[in-house]
């Protein structure tokens, strides 16, 4: 039995709200009760296949995603001395080292670790016993034995640094060795995946096609670890502020997909926010830019090599022509500065209650630079490019095909390959979810909703005749609160 989750970005703790209270805790990650649910589940399944079946092995594969690296302070108070004024660029995401990871990668995965102890009882099978016994999981480790329920891991986006280094003992094997999990060897051409030709399964996280959060290959850094680094900094600088309501808004920028939404998210949520606390965000942006504009140079470079390849044809052009004038990186870098100016000197004149149309205007120019594509018909399926890749990679012997990344369940059929019937399948996330409504309300202004989901997918081999009528199974769940109304 082979199951997929993927998405559950747990964190080390530095995102969330407590300042040695804990009765004003607001959490960032998921509880620990949704994996004793969920082995429950599993338990039941194992049961009701027992008699007439033989599931000798259950084997779940975390498909990416799981460690989150990236949205972190840590990365960010690195960069401040001890007097927590000068500053300086110091260790990034998007900046490691090949050779070998930096302190802070350690200390941040250290922290998920300590951060999410309860969870990895659930997750790590050096830890099963630490699990209170009326728990599925430990039903199913004294049934079939802890050395039958394994666990795979293959990394995604936003826990690429996991396969990163070329010491691996320091990040890899850490992992392997404190958890017990298997990392498969990245495949040169399908970077890291889980196949199993048995039943005809091929899975990866499912960001290959993602312009935001892959290029050229699976270890380089995307434009997306930048991203990631804006928000830590943002969040950073909040929590230095212990603002509770700021840092519960930041959250909520952090759970919003597509991350490309984000922007809007924030430009039709502002106003929302007391006339202080938009005082205070002020601040913390004015605080923000000044660190962006310290760092521009890097920063830039590393976007001018992601970026270059991807403007349209009409930009091209013009870079071409000004090429013949002048050094069209130099005159690239000059305009962002020039932007970022602009910002700056619109968050110093603009009052608070019209901070929204600053966020409104940046969303529109980075709308404008986007390839076409991807800002086509307002309400196209954003998942279409998801199921062409699935549908070309099962022209190669599968039949089930599974992503993640997108945060988005799905089970879409295929086009019939040689008579083989062929499923996409997208585990969707375990996080909270904010998400842009599909049609915009009468004003035009856009409006999203938060709920929390909770995704599996289980296979079954016939040739191993662990399912007596059935191949797979999938478990998809939504959950409301009050507080998300």
């Amino acid at each position: 039995m082979i199951i997929f989750i993927s998405d559950l970005h747990l964190t080390d703790g530095t995102f969330d709200y407590m300042k040695d209270d804990p009765n004003n805790h607001i959490p960032h990650d998921i509880s620990h009760r949704a994996f004793k649910l969920f082995w429950d589940q599993v338990y039941r399944i194992y049961k009701a296949n027992k008699d007439e079946s033989k599931i000798s092995e259950i084997k779940l594969v975390l498909l990416g995603d799981i460690c989150e690296i990236r949205s972190t302070t840590k990365w960010v108070a690195s960069d401040y001395e001890k007097d927590g004024k000068t500053r300086k660029l110091k260790y990034r995401p998007w900046k490691e080292d090949k050779s070998g990871p930096s302190k802070i990668c350690k200390e941040i995965l250290e922290g998920i670790l300590k951060h999410n102890e309860k969870i990895f009882r659930y997750l790590s099978p050096k830890k099963f016993d630490e699990v209170e016994k009326d728990n599925g999981l430990r039903l199913l480790v004294e049934e079939l034995g802890k050395d039958k329920i394994k666990i795979e891991y293959v990394s995604g986006n936003h826990d690429r640094l996991i396969n990163f280094y070329d010491e691996d003992s320091l990040v890899k094997e850490y992992i392997e060795k404190e958890l017990g999990w298997t990392i498969p060897e990245v495949d040169k051409d399908k970077g890291f995946k889980f196949e199993d030709r048995d039943i005809g399964i091929l899975a990866d996280h499912g960001h290959k096609d993602d312009f935001i959060d892959y290029y050229k290959d699976y270890k380089k850094a995307p434009i997306g670890a930048l991203l990631s680094d804006l928000l830590g900094r943002l969040m950073y600088h909040v929590q230095e502020k212990e603002n509770k309501e700021l840092i519960r808004f930041c959250m909520n920028i952090d759970n919003v997909r597509p991350s490309s939404d984000r922007l809007t998210w924030v430009a039709s949520n502002i106003n929302k926010l007391s006339q202080d606390n938009l005082e205070v965000l002020r601040e913390v942006l004015l605080t923000g830019i000044s660190e962006l504009n310290q760092d521009s140079d890097v920063i830039f470079d590393f976007l001018y090599e992601r970026l270059k390849g991807k403007i349209k044809f009409f930009h091209k052009v013009i870079l071409g022509i000004i090429g013949i004038f002048t050094d069209k990186k130099k005159f690239l870098k000059k305009w962002i500065t020039k932007i970022l100016a602009k910002v700056e000197r619109r968050l110093k004149e603009t009052e608070e209650k019209d901070l929204k149309t600053i966020f409104d205007s940046i969303q529109r120019l980075i709308s404008k630079l986007m390839p076409k594509k991807k800002r086509k018909k307002e309400y196209q399926d954003q998942d279409f490019h998801y199921y062409k890749r699935a549908e070309k990679e099962s022209e190669e012997g599968y039949n089930y095909v599974v992503y993640g990344h997108s945060h988005r369940f799905k089970l879409i059929p295929l086009t019939t390959q040689k008579e083989r019937k062929v499923f996409y399948f997208n585990t969707g996330t375990w996080k909270r979810t904010v998400q842009k409504n599909l049609l915009p309300l009468k004003t035009k202004e856009p409006d999203f909703q938060k709920w929390s989901r909770m995704t599996y997918v289980n296979f079954f081999s016939r040739k191993r005749k662990e399912n007596k009528d059935h191949i797979f199974d999938v478990w998809h769940g939504n959950l409301q609160v009050e507080g998300d109304v």
